[in-house]
């Protein structure tokens, strides 16, 4: 069975794995047969409550670690805390979906608001600020669908990132085409669809790349126009 986890569980599991083995060489009896599944259950809980306290979110099978050391603790209450346990993670996810699409409902009424503050913002802005307004005007959720409104609200961002001209690599022109052409498609169909994560991630990752290593001093640099065909005699 594949393990799946992110980065972030890789120093959880191992701080985890330290502080059981030093529990267990100074106080061999908390690993011992009857008291080993409460002791791993507890500090995978503490710690990995600790470490989601300070921003290191650690999951594996994507459910936080601190959730699966409660886990491991109800496991040990026999079927009843079994059965506990899955009624907490039914009522985890439902409470989860409804904050992070809560969440994304503000965040795309704050997208709105940056479209309508500034249409072409590459004339004035510096490169870092460009990049700033596209990261905050484009809006690519993941629990709500995409409406034919917020299909639009897309294009046009990218149709300003198309006409402000900054220099793209040939695989990130490609990147924004497939966005282009997914919100289209989305935009014509009756049912509003979900996210697409396969074509949104990318043009993400992008749009913070360029952020990240932008000038915050020079303006946008244009890519240079293709000069004029010269007609064979």
């Amino acid at each position: 069975m594949t393990i799946v986890f992110n980065l972030w569980a890789i120093p959880v599991v191992f701080v985890i794995y330290i502080v059981i083995k030093g529990i267990e060489h100074f106080v061999p009896a908390t690993m011992t047969e009857n008291h080993s599944g409460w002791t791993i259950g507890i500090v995978a809980a503490v710690i990995g409550g600790m470490a989601e306290a300070i921003g290191v979110s650690g999951r594996l099978f994507f459910i936080p670690i601190w959730m699966l050391g409660i886990g491991v603790m109800c496991y040990q209450l026999g079927w009843m805390g079994t059965a506990g346990f899955v009624v907490f993670l039914i009522g985890g996810a439902v409470w989860m979906f409804k904050s992070m699409k809560k969440k994304e409902e503000t965040a795309w009424a704050q997208a709105q608001e940056q479209l309508i503050k500034s249409q072409n913002p590459a004339d004035a802005l510096t490169e870092k600020d460009f990049w700033a307004w596209v990261k905050a005007a484009l809006f690519l959720p993941v629990w709500m669908d995409f409406s034919p409104e917020l299909c639009d609200h897309n294009l046009r961002v990218l149709e300003i990132i198309r006409k402000s001209k900054p220099i793209l690599k040939p695989d990130e022109d490609k990147e924004i085409s497939a966005l282009e052409h997914f919100l289209r498609w989305a935009r014509g169909l009756p049912k509003p669809p979900a996210s697409n994560v396969k074509v949104q991630t990318p043009v993400e990752i992008l749009v913070k790349n360029k952020l990240r290593k932008a000038s915050k001093t020079e303006l946008l640099s244009r890519a240079s126009a293709l000069p004029p065909l010269i007609p064979a005699t």
